[in-house]
């Protein structure tokens, strides 16, 4: 037992080595730990750095982040727009972000323009008469059941100018 203390204590204690430098004949500049030149000299270095250990910074949080929630807003046209008739033709522009298997349903006056949700962000909608309509649009799941909605959009549609 009186081994292992005295092991211990030479163990804890500080170990200080002194360093000496000199230069040789070519030039060249040496360290050791004795002086093994006769114009060797105690050298002078910085203390030496040390490292003290803090607390460990904190742990990533490795959870799966969660779904954006689903989210749909008609892009064009603007509400309030007011649109030549252009032969009835009137393209509609969701910005959306549909999860795997859910597709975008676009209502004109509030009856569906597409039979089955499609994935597409642009319907191209035929025979829109002149007059105030009403634009929406919805993410709807495999099942057809609706999971957004996008906020109305009022359009004026005036009649073309054919010349």
């Amino acid at each position: 037992m009186r081994e292992l203390t005295l092991l211990s204590l030479l163990l804890a204690t500080t170990v200080h080595a002194e360093v000496f430098r000199w230069t040789d004949k070519d030039g060249v500049v040496h360290y050791a730990d004795k002086p093994l030149a006769p114009e060797a000299k105690p050298a002078s270095l910085p203390p030496l750095q040390t490292y003290q250990a803090g607390s460990p910074p904190p742990l990533i949080d490795t959870k799966p982040a969660a779904a954006a929630k689903p989210a749909i807003a008609i892009s064009t046209p603007g509400d309030n727009d007011k649109l030549a008739a252009n032969d009835g033709r009137l393209t509609i522009e969701v910005a959306a972000n549909p999860a795997s298997g859910q597709g975008v349903v676009y209502y004109l006056d509030g009856r569906p323009q597409n039979p089955t949700p499609t994935p597409s962000t642009a319907l191209l909608l035929e025979k829109v008469a002149p007059g105030t309509h009403t634009l929406d649009a919805a993410l709807v799941d495999a099942t057809g059941h609706e999971v957004a909605r996008a906020a109305s959009v009022r359009i004026q549609v005036t009649p073309s100018q054919h010349r």
